[in-house]
């Protein structure tokens, strides 16, 4: 999206989808929203099927700009489909549920990428543990 926003012309969306990737850099694999698999009916033409979901889950220590940059993010790969041709199998649906991951924050993470209020909540050897990195990231708040 980065390429297809500079050879567009459009330099506020490379700017955005550049944050996005930083982001992603920075949060790394570990950084992720929990999901599972799960089962949804849906209804189709007066037709019920069950098909299969992945749920997502909100981290209960990442700042909370991220929930909506993410879905924006999971969003653009149905725009994506437009722009580019997909090969293999199609990617499960994501569905957010108001359910909050309990999972610890990965080490070496910049202060700046915690909920406001969390790493005061931590004590002394918890905020060792988590190494937090020297350098800081940037929180930009998009209109998604």
């Amino acid at each position: 999206m980065v390429t297809f926003s500079k050879q567009s012309g459009d330099q506020d969306l490379e700017e955005f989808w550049s944050y996005c990737l930083q982001a992603l850099d920075v949060l790394r694999h570990d950084g992720m929203s929990d999901e599972e698999d799960a089962k949804e009916n849906i209804v189709t033409g007066g037709l019920e099927t069950t098909r299969k979901v992945r749920l997502v889950k909100t981290l209960h220590w990442r700042h909370e700009s991220f929930k909506p940059l993410f879905e924006h993010i999971d969003k653009a790969k149905d725009v994506e489909e437009l722009i580019f041709t997909q090969v293999g199998r199609g990617r499960l649906p994501r569905k957010r549920v108001d359910v909050v991951s309990k999972r610890d924050p990965p080490v070496g993470l910049p202060r700046s990428i915690f909920r406001q209020g969390y790493l005061e909540t931590l004590s002394p050897y918890e905020m060792e543990d988590l190494q937090l990195a020297a350098g800081d990231f940037p929180i930009r708040v998009h209109d998604v």
